[in-house]
């Protein structure tokens, strides 16, 4: 049985293998590695955001979403999730004060970028934390 490590290695591989294939459907929005949880618990997947989950029983074989991709021997579960449209961020507009959702990177972070979740304030001084 593979890692958690090699399973998300793996799901990354899916994407890059298959994501040009799923967004060509016009019912999705994004595809990206995540977990889902399952009967052997939680497990790495690729999320498959769509604009509308639609019941199997409406839509033909050929347009359903797959369950499992395969990478080499390698078979990697999906997990659709309805998401609404996606709109690209202008990351050259600066967001003042940043709010909770906004996409956030140090400038040279070899990590990317996340979402900012949350601001957390003090119940007994008001004060937010977090905030220079």
């Amino acid at each position: 049985m593979p890692s958690k490590e090699e399973l998300h290695r793996f799901a990354r591989l899916a994407v890059r293998k298959y994501d040009r294939f799923l967004m060509s459907d016009p019912n999705v929005t994004a595809v990206g590695v995540g977990e889902k949880a399952t009967s052997a618990g939680i497990e790495p997947c690729v999320k498959i955001f769509v604009r509308k989950k639609i019941s199997a029983r409406y839509l033909p074989l050929s347009a359903l979403l797959p369950e499992l991709l395969s990478v080499g021997p390698n078979r990697v579960p999906t997990d659709v999730v309805e998401s609404g449209p996606c709109y690209p961020l202008d990351n050259n507009v600066p967001m003042r004060p940043a709010m909770p959702g906004a996409g956030i990177s140090a400038a040279e972070s070899p990590f990317g970028f996340g979402t900012f979740g949350a601001v957390v304030i003090d119940d007994s001084t008001g004060r937010q934390h977090g905030k220079e």
